[in-house]
């Protein structure tokens, strides 16, 4: 079956009336073996109004009853008149018999203008009516315009709401989708002369037929001779005929019909065995298979011959950019960086950089040669003709005209034209285009020295080249004959023609089509660079390949410097790589070229040193007469900080700004002494390491260190030093390593180390009023722990259990005594006193120096006034001793015995001092004259003399201390003798003359005896009387060397105050309310006017 696409519409001419629309039988269509149609209805007549008219059919494939007037073909609709159509009727009763036959041809003829050339298979095609509608007066509705197509338009049909009969409804349908069987179709071979053309009506040029082909029975319809439509048929030819005794031989066969409208399909040529056995498919119409032959020539004409040179180059073009113009950089990767590096001018390790390259997109190279060439051909081309002469004529010899004697004579002759074709191609003789494959960049900074780049959104260059070159030779065939030739002679026989007469070339050019030529193919990124499709005589010039651009694909970042690697200017340097994308053209291997211009990397990896120690925690407590305030001090046995942090100065370079905590390694600081950190003891020279980011270490200095003037070393050291190096002390730099060629920063720091000098405490008083105080019982030696201190806080200003108990803070004075609330003792009594010192103080020529100093105020208080002090002696010229001149000092010495029971040391505390006396001090060979228990009684009963110089000057010497340091941190270095004797503990008593005359300082003696007549008695009004004396004391730490005896510290030093530090009483108030002030050094208030002379012997002087 073939399908239809198309409504095809037949209309017959058929005009039926119908007096009663009641049709007993539906029309009937029958195609007959002839393919002539024969159309027959029965309808019975009866009366009526309106009336319907069958005018005509509609074929259509598929059944339907909607079909509407638009979806109808007008090609196709032939009018009532325009066909030749046979009709009668029957009249029987009141049945009529309508029958009317259409011719085959005229079947045919309304086919082919219905089908339109299309094929058509199979039998099963349907007819359907098509009305129109008149009134009782027999006149058409809408005049002559109106048809009705299908059954929804007919039913419908009447006006004014009239209705079919149901019976009529009901038959009306019997007109639509009637069965038309096709019959069949007929099939012809036809042989015709080549060059004519077959339309059915062709006379002359056919050879044979056209022969009607005769089914065989599996094809054949039934009863007749005809092929079934869209079934297949065989037909076959003679390869030679010989008709009328010319030979001819076939050139092509193809298949046609009216119903193609003659077209030529399906062609076939010779040599192709099915041109002679063609098996086509029956088309509605009847089909002819043609077959097309030439004559065979008598003369044995050659054919064109000929051939094509081979190609040669006639030029080149050569296009090329090899040159990548590559650039690189290695630069600092700023977002993963802190800070906004330089990294040519210097980028710490550890930090990151980014490594980038610009180059072209790609680089390409290429040779297209223009191949040229040409074929020559020999054409043979006839020239036939026709000698044309009369020699007839004239007069004969009696005169008689002569009759004419027309004569003729055809020949030919065959002439080979040389023709010559010319051709030119492109070939591509030497391409290269290579892609980005990678790029390397080198350079000592680089993790691990290098770094590969992929290239990151990156496409390279699309190429599709191939060798698609070719030439064909042009097609040749058998030139054309010219138009005969007549060569008239007049009354002569003529010469033959000559190809050198007549043109022949021109139907050799002809005969020779032009060369096909193909370039190679070449399209670079879709854009064709070499066409290589078919050309004749010439390919197309190909064009350039673009030229590439600059991009930067090639980038990776976030390449971290290996923080281990050393300071360093590091030269860079790189390599492209493009890989070729087009083989086997000649094309170079992959390319490989240096990247230029790509900059130098400094790393230089910053630390800083700007160490100190702080100064605030210990200068207020340095008790030296003498200080440098351009060093900082340490304390024995205090605190002090060392500040090392990352901070300061480094360079200017971009980014390097402090904090450098980043890039540190280590810090560490070394003292030429042992220190302790927390409970640790470090040996001196011991490198101490401080944590990176913590900007203050504290230590404590030990007690055993000698008072000098020390250098402390410190180091920050870089993340990529190298320590073996820095061990050995290379690779440091003062405060920063600016320098390239070190990894750290040192810094040295001078210090004076110092001593101390505290704990001033008077834990005696001769006074019997004070026996209760010091003493557990009357008249015994055990001490009861009582003592008045220097304030109520200790040596590095803390507060004591004593803070609150001022009664008990020096200096003693009315209120102080426990008891007795005016109480201050007698003059003339002793007390003792103790003190202690840090440092070096323990050795021979090592001591204290105290030099008191005496004030009057009175007892109703008041300021308090500097005096001289006066007493007598014995002896009659022994009278008014000034305290501090040079009889004082002739007539006055002071000696105690350390180890007095009264003073109650312990007993441990005396025998250690004693042992390093011994072992330490005396020479071996003293200690060989006298052994050590010998020397012990004697160290616990000897007499020490601690003043030659009278009442004005105290000296304690190394005998008049104790050595109580501590015991040497455990595997350290410091022996047991070292530590204890760096803390030392004075014993001291002092005592005022007894009854002494009290004179404001300044006043002259000898000129106030010259008021009272050359004498006096002490009672004159000058002398200063009803009032305290106040005893203040300045107390020094002594060294004498090279007979020069130097104050070291002091308790009130050129900065430190430790009676201000420890919280002397400054001022006091008696109980009747009379306020006293009091200086720095004040500790004892004695009576004025009573003496231990008043207690013993009841009177003063």
């Amino acid at each position: 079956m073939v399908r239809l696409s198309k409504l095809l519409i037949l209309l017959f001419s058929i005009l039926l009336w119908i007096q009663s629309p009641h049709i007993t039988k539906a029309n009937e269509l029958i195609m007959n073996p002839d393919r002539s149609i024969k159309f027959e209805t029965i309808v019975k007549a009866s009366g009526g109004g309106y009336r319907y008219r069958t005018v005509g059919f509609y074929i259509h494939k598929e059944p339907s009853l909607t079909l509407k007037p638009n979806e109808l073909t007008k090609k196709g609709k032939i009018m009532i008149g325009d066909y030749d159509t046979e009709c009668d009727d029957d009249r029987t009763g009141t049945q009529i018999k309508f029958t009317c036959t259409f011719k085959a041809s005229d079947v045919e003829n309304a086919l082919d203008q219905a089908l339109l050339g299309e094929n058509v298979s199979g039998d099963k095609i349907y007819a359907s009516a098509i009305f129109k509608i008149s009134n009782a007066s027999g006149n058409f509705l809408d005049s002559n315009t109106k048809y009705f197509y299908n059954y929804s338009q007919i039913l419908s049909a009447l006006p004014n709401g009239i209705r079919w009969p149901d019976q009529v409804q009901q038959d009306l349908k019997e007109y639509y989708n009637q069965y038309l069987p096709i019959i069949g179709s007929e099939a012809y071979t036809v042989a015709i002369e080549k060059g004519r053309k077959f339309n059915g009506n062709l006379s002359s040029g056919i050879l044979q037929g056209p022969t009607k082909l005769i089914p065989n029975e599996t094809q054949k319809v039934p009863m007749t001779d005809l092929f079934k439509i869209g079934k297949p048929f065989n037909a076959t030819f003679q390869d030679n005929l010989t008709i009328n005794g010319t030979q001819y031989e076939i050139v092509s066969s193809y298949v046609t019909s009216k119903n193609k409208n003659w077209r030529k399909e399906a062609i076939i040529s010779w040599p192709n065995p099915i041109t002679t056995n063609r098996n086509p498919t029956v088309d509605v119409m009847d089909t002819y298979v043609v077959a097309e032959y030439k004559k065979k020539l008598d003369v044995d004409i050659p054919d064109p011959s000929g051939e094509c040179t081979d190609p040669t180059p006639r030029g080149r073009v050569n296009g090329q950019d090899m040159l990548p113009s590559s650039t690189g950089s290695i630069l600092e990767d700023t977002p993963h960086n802190p800070r906004d590096f330089d990294a040519v001018q210097g980028i710490p390790s550890s930090e990151y950089l980014v490594a980038s390259t610009e180059t072209k997109n790609y680089l390409f190279e290429n040779t297209f040669v223009e191949m040229v060439g040409e074929c020559n051909y020999k054409v043979p081309v006839t020239q036939e003709y026709t000698l044309k002469w009369d020699d007839g004529g004239g007069t004969g010899s009696d005169g008689t005209p002569l009759p004419p004697n027309p004569q003729t004579e055809d020949g030919s002759f065959t002439a080979e034209m040389e023709v010559k074709r010319e051709y030119s191609y492109w070939m591509i003789e030497k391409l290269g285009v290579y892609g980005i494959d990678h790029a390397e960049m080198s350079n000592y900074a680089l993790p691990g020295g290098t770094v590969t780049l992929f290239p990151q959104n990156y496409s390279s260059p699309s190429v599709d080249a191939m060798n698609t070159w070719k030439y064909t030779p042009p097609e040749v065939k058998e030139a054309e004959k010219p138009i005969k030739k007549v060569v008239d002679g007049g009354r002569s026989k003529p010469s033959p023609p000559t190809a050198a007469n007549v043109n022949l070339q021109s139907y050799a050019e002809k005969a020779v089509g032009k060369v096909k030529v193909n370039n190679d193919s070449l399209t670079f990124n879709g854009s064709v660079i070499m066409d290589g499709s078919e050309k004749e005589e010439k390919g197309a010039t190909p064009s350039t390949i673009p030229p590439p651009n600059l991009i930067q694909v090639l980038r990776e970042d976030n390449l971290q410097i290996e923080y281990y690697k050393a300071n360093h200017v590091g030269e860079s340097n790189g390599t492209i790589y493009y890989s070729q994308l087009v083989y086997d053209f000649d094309g170079d291997e992959d390319q490989e070229y240096p990247i230029e211009r790509i900059n130098r990397v400094t790393v230089h990896t910053p630390v800083v040193n700007y160490a100190k120690v702080l100064d605030d925690d210990n200068r207020p407590f340095d008790q030296r007469m003498v200080t440098n305030r351009s060093i900082p001090v340490v304390i024995l046995d205090r605190e002090f900080t060392v500040k090392l942090d990352e901070y300061g100065e480094h360079s200017d370079k971009p980014g390097y700004k402090h904090p450098f905590t980043k890039y540190t390694e280590a810090k560490r600081v070394r003292f030429p002494f042992g220190v302790f950190d927390g409970a640790q003891y470090i040996e001196e020279n011991t490198w101490i390491y401080i944590d990176v980011g913590t900007a203050e270490k504290k230590f404590k200095m030990p007690t055993w260190i000698d008072e000098d003037k020390y250098t402390i070393e410190t180091e920050v050291i870089a993340i990529n030093a190298e320590m073996t190096e820095i061990n050995k002390g290379n690779g440091c730099q003062t405060e920063k390593n600016s320098d390239l060629a070190n990894h750290c920063a040192k810094r040295t720091m001078d210090v004076d180390v110092v001593g101390r000098l505290f704990g001033f405490r008077i834990w005696d008083i001769g006074d019997f009023r004070y026996e209760d105080v010091f003493r557990t019982q009357k008249g015994q030696a055990a001490h009861a722990s009582f003592y008045y201190v220097s304030g109520g806080r200790n040596e590095n200003r803390v507060n004591t259990d004593l803070w609150d108990q001022p009664q008990r803070m020096l200096p003693v004075r009315p209120g102080s005594h426990p008891t007795y609330a005016m109480n201050v003792p007698h003059n003339g009594y002793t007390y003792l006193f103790d003190f202690k010192t840090i440092g070096n103080v323990w050795n021979v020529g090592e001591g204290i120096g105290i030099t008191p100093t005496f004030w009057f105020v009175p007892q109703k208080g008041g300021t308090a006034q500097q005096v001289n002090l006066y007493y007598d002696a014995s002896g009659a010229s022994n009278k008014m001793i000034q305290v501090g001149s040079d009889v004082d000092k002739k007539m006055y010495s002071r000696v105690y015995k350390l180890a007095d029971p009264f003073r109650n040391i312990n007993t441990a505390e005396l025998q250690r001092s004693a042992e390093y006396e011994y072992n330490f001090i005396w020479t071996p060979l003293e200690r060989a004259k006298t052994p050590w228990v010998k020397f012990y009684q004697q160290y616990l009963t000897r007499q020490l003399q601690i003043s030659d110089q009278g009442y004005n000057n105290e000296v304690l010497g190394y005998r008049s201390r104790t050595i109580i340091g501590p015991q040497p941190p455990t595997g350290s270095n410091v022996t047991q003798e070292r530590a204890e004797r760096s803390v030392q503990h004075w014993y001291g008593e002092y005592n005022l003359p007894v009854a002494p005359y009290i004179l404001p300082t300044g006043t002259s003696v000898l000129d106030l005896a010259k008021q009272y007549g050359g004498a006096l008695t002490g009672k004159e009004k000058e002398f200063m009387k009803n009032g305290y004396i106040i005893v203040n004391f300045k107390i020094n730490t002594l060294r004498e060397k090279n007979g020069k005896i130097t104050e070291l510290l002091g308790y009130q030093g050129e900065i430190a105050n430790m009676w201000e530090i420890e919280g002397q009483v400054e001022s006091s108030s008696d109980i009747y309310g009379n306020s006293f002030k009091y200086q720095w050094g004040d500790h004892i208030l004695f009576e004025s006017d009573y003496s231990v002379r008043n207690d013993y012997q009841g009177a003063g002087h």
